[in-house]
Parts: structure tokens; C-alpha cells; sequence
């Protein structure tokens, strides 16, 4: 009998309130208080939960699709609406750096996934009409949840560090790199999520139809569903949003191996440039090596894959640090720019990827229960077996800070929030 009345407006009144209240919090939040980057990132994360329960929610059978579709993207997009305005008139007691750009993250990360998370939400429900009511909410349940899953499985299983999902929105990566601007990544993503959303509600239409032998089969829906789908394995890669370890291995085509380690360097190289990276790599590997008392065997059956990028404009492309050198010790790899010589961070990297032979099961770095990671533990100790580069080491700095009553407690700095 519910299903036959109009719609409530009570989740959308729900989510409204809930999106002030986060944008109400973050006015005090240092840099989530002003619109940008970071604030839209917050607002997308609850958006991608609020919009697919709007389209569910607020789907009706005694409705057209084309009339719900029309008031769940109304109500998707207003629930944004007051964040808007309370984030915007913050900026009267916030310096807002760049309004415009804010607007640009705006359109292209909540606003996206509140279109398509009601277009999931509508699909899901119309789906689902003759179901259960659990069942249909275990159904909602995974739509959302599952993306997000992925989200997890790409980040711990491939190189980038970056993520774009249609529903979650995207994530640059690293913490440390400042100024996040819309490249032209998050455009062409945001395409990409345009067109999946016209395929959807294209194949939701034809799958109400029915009124040929091949629709009543339904299968023109399904194959729009997995064309679109098939599509985007091709265009990922090719707009930067979707890039796995084997595009990645096509551009750094030249492979050097080692004893203990495999390079993966750009084409193009000079014979010299090539062999003093080669050299930097293998002297600082054994090295390092030889300090922690790793054993080799154990090493050689392992090897580091070092991805070495001929600049940062090419790894911010292919795995999303731009200023920002990574490891990833579960996955044995390091990446770094430059051809520097000697290399300034390789070695800190290195590091890194060499101690996954004594961490934790899942993250192979220092971790509390598997998950909650010791960062003044990992960095730490890269920091103090990484060769220096600078008259001054931190040894030197932090007896500085102590001697000038600056230094901060060191139980609090090794502590769950430190």
C-alpha cells in the first residue's frame, strides 16, 4: 500500500538537514572551511549516500519514469543547495583563494553524484517494484556500497593512488600535494559519468517498454548496459580516470632487472642517464638492504619494481602524485620522477618497500590491528636510514626543537592520533 501513495517528502527533508549540518561543521574545519577541494570531497562522500536513497525512496510505480526521474533530480540537487550558501557566505570570515574553482569542483563532484546516485536509486527501484522490501533494501544497500568496495580493491591492488567512481566521486591521492585544481582528468571523468547515466535511463526505458520479441526478451537493455560498460575499459585509460599497472608498463616500456629489483624506466633515455639511475638504484638497495639485515634470498624471491617517470607531470597522469613520491610496500613498489643523480627521495622509498619484510600482514608497514597505520613509525624510520642530502639532518633539527622547548611529546606523537 506505501508503494502506491505518492512519495514522502520526509528522506529528502532527511538528507537536507544532514548536508547542512556537515557544511554547518566544516565552516570550523580548517581547510574543509572554504569551497573547494576538500569540502567538496566531504559533500560528495555524503552525497553518495543521500542521492541513491532519494531516487529510491522517492520513485513511485503510478509515476512515468520521465516525472520521477524529473522530481528525484529536483530533490537531489537541492538537498545541496543550503551547504552551498552557508559554505559561500563563510567566505566572509574564510579567504576563499580561487570562488571559481570552487564552483567548478562543485558542479563536477557533489552535483555529478547526486544525478547519477538518483539515477542508481530510480534504477535500483524500478528494478526491484515486485520484490520484498528487505530484499530491495539489501539491493540499495549494494548498490552503494559495492562501488565504494572497488574504490578499495583498485587502490590496494594497482599502482595509482588516485580514484575516480562515478558514485563516490573522486580522490586526488596524496595529502601532500597543495593547490588541487580541475585538470582536465575530472572533466572528461565527469563525462564519462554523463553518458553512463544517459545509458542507464535509456535502458531502463526500453526495459518498461517491452513491445517487441527482442525487448520483451530484454536484452537491447542489458547489452546497452554492458556496452557502456565495455566502453569505459577502453576510455579510462585514455582520459586518465581509469588507469591500471599495464598502461602503466606501456609507457615506461624500457625494463632493467636486478638482483632484487626491477626498474621500469620511460623510453628515450640516455645510455648514461640510464645506467647512473641503474647504479643509484642497486647502491642504495644493497645498502639499505644490509642495514635492516634482511636476507637475500627472501629479497631476491621479492623484488622492488621501481616505476621511475621521466617527470611529475607524467605520474600525476599515470598514478596521481604530482609532487608526491610513493610507495607501496604490500604491492613491493616505489614510485618516484626524476633522473636525478644521486636520486633525493628514492632512497626514502626504498625504505619503505624493503621494511614490508617485517609489517603487518595486510599493509606490510607498522600497524595497529592490521589497519590503524603508525605514520610517525613508517616515516620515521625512512627518514632515519635514508641517506642525507643537507648539512643539517632531522637529527639535528629535533635537538633544536628540544633544546628551544619546541619539540612535541613524543607519547602523544606515537599515538593513535599523533
Amino acid at each position: 500500500m506505501l508503494r502506491e501513495n505518492a512519495p514522502s517528502i520526509r528522506p529528502f527533508l532527511l538528507a537536507t538537514g544532514l548536508q547542512t549540518l556537515l557544511t554547518g561543521t566544516l565552516c570550523f574545519v580548517p581547510l574543509f572551511n572554504l569551497l573547494g577541494y576538500e569540502y567538496c570531497f566531504a559533500v560528495t562522500l555524503l552525497t553518495a549516500i543521500t542521492a541513491p536513497l532519494l531516487g529510491f525512496h522517492g520513485d513511485s510505480p503510478r509515476q512515468s519514469l520521465g516525472t520521477s526521474i524529473k522530481i528525484t533530480f529536483a530533490r537531489s540537487l537541492a538537498q545541496l543547495l543550503p551547504g552551498l550558501c552557508l559554505i559561500s557566505l563563510n567566505a566572509l570570515r574564510i579567504r576563499n583563494c580561487d570562488f571559481s574553482a570552487g564552483l567548478q569542483f562543485f558542479a563536477l563532484m557533489p552535483v555529478a553524484t547526486a544525478l547519477y546516485g538518483a539515477t542508481l536509486g530510480v534504477t535500483a527501484s524500478r528494478l526491484s517494484s515486485s520484490w520484498g522490501s528487505r530484499v530491495r533494501r539489501v539491493l540499495i544497500a549494494l548498490v552503494m556500497i559495492g562501488p565504494l568496495f572497488l574504490c578499495f580493491m583498485n587502490l590496494y591492488l594497482h599502482p595509482p593512488i588516485f580514484v575516480c567512481d562515478h558514485l563516490w566521486g573522486y580522490f586526488s591521492g596524496s595529502l601532500y600535494d597543495e593547490g588541487i585544481s580541475p585538470n582536465h582528468r575530472l572533466p572528461l571523468f565527469r563525462a564519462a559519468t554523463l553518458l553512463r547515466m544517459i545509458v542507464l535511463l535509456g535502458a531502463l526505458a526500453l526495459w518498461e517498454r517491452r513491445h517487441s520479441p527482442l525487448l520483451s526478451g530484454r536484452l537491447l537493455p542489458a547489452a546497452l548496459v554492458v556496452g557502456i560498460l565495455l566502453c569505459e575499459t577502453f576510455l579510462g585509460p585514455r582520459w586518465g580516470y581509469h588507469v591500471k599497472r599495464s598502461d602503466i608498463l606501456q609507457q615506461l616500456s624500457v625494463q632493467v632487472k636486478l638482483p632484487g629489483l626491477v626498474l621500469h624506466l620511460p623510453p628515450g633515455l640516455a645510455p648514461s642517464v640510464q645506467e647512473r639511475v641503474v647504479e643509484d638504484h642497486a647502491f642504495q638497495w644493497e645498502q639499505l638492504a644490509s642495514t635492516l639485515k634482511l636476507p637475500l634470498k627472501e629479497l631476491h624471491a621479492h623484488p622492488i619494481h621501481s616505476f621511475v617517470y621521466k617527470n611529475s607531470a607524467q605520474k600525476e597522469a599515470l598514478m596521481g602524485g604530482a609532487t608526491t613520491m610513493v610507495a607501496k610496500p604490500w604491492l613491493h613498489e616505489i614510485h618516484i620522477h626524476g633522473t636525478s643523480f644521486p636520486h633525493s627521495v628514492m632512497p626514502h622509498e626504498l625504505v619503505h618497500a624493503l621494511a614490508a619484510h617485517f609489517g603487518s600482514p595486510l599493509l606490510k608497514v607498522s600497524a595497529r590491528y592490521g589497519l590503524l597505520v603508525n605514520l610517525p613509525l613508517v616515516e620515521g624510520l625512512a627518514e632515519a636510514l635514508a641517506p642525507r642530502h643537507r648539512e643539517l639532518d632531522l637529527d639535528h633539527y629535533a635537538r633544536a626543537m628540544r633544546n628551544l622547548k619546541m619539540a612535541p611529546d613524543l607519547r602523544a606523537l606515537f599515538g593513535p592520533a599523533g
